[in-house]
């Protein structure tokens, strides 16, 4: 299993019940894998921007 899948399955599971939030997030995830795909980012950058866009709202849930 590679890093981001890591990631999916470790914010699913944050998320666990709030369909909203996971569409949410994975909705991010393709659209910026796409963007980094077309600007051709290295697979470090490519990385990154990934696992931020899928953490990119990880505070919401401790700040409600």
């Amino acid at each position: 299993m590679n890093k981001i899948t890591e990631v999916i399955n470790a914010m699913i599971a944050y998320d666990s019940g709030n369909v909203h939030r996971i569409n949410h997030f994975l909705k991010v995830h393709a659209f910026a894998a796409i963007i980094g795909d077309m600007d051709a980012l290295d697979e470090a950058s490519q990385s990154i921007l990934e696992i931020a866009a899928l953490t990119h709202d990880i505070g919401i849930k401790n700040s409600e």
